[in-house]
């Protein structure tokens, strides 16, 4: 848990790293809105199995798979 003024701070920083460095940056997260702001490319995993793979934006705006869209609209993924 960090206070939300540390993490706006943490993801500047980065997106500063990955722009300025051209790195790959992984972070596992379970906080869409996060993923969303920071991320390029999502990739959804349920028992350690990719279920999707794609675009940021088309991951969140267009789906292709209904356990996606389920985990998305925060249903549990069984």
């Amino acid at each position: 848990n960090i206070d939300p003024s540390t993490v706006n701070d943490i993801e500047k920083i980065l997106k500063r790293f990955n722009r300025d460095e051209g790195t790959t940056i992984l972070i596992v997260s379970h906080n869409l809105a996060q993923a969303r702001r920071i991320s390029d490319h999502i990739v959804l995993l349920n028992h350690g199995k990719v279920v999707e793979s794609g675009p940021c934006e088309k991951f969140f705006s267009a789906p292709e798979k209904e356990e996606s869209r389920r985990f998305i609209a925060q249903e549990i993924i069984t």
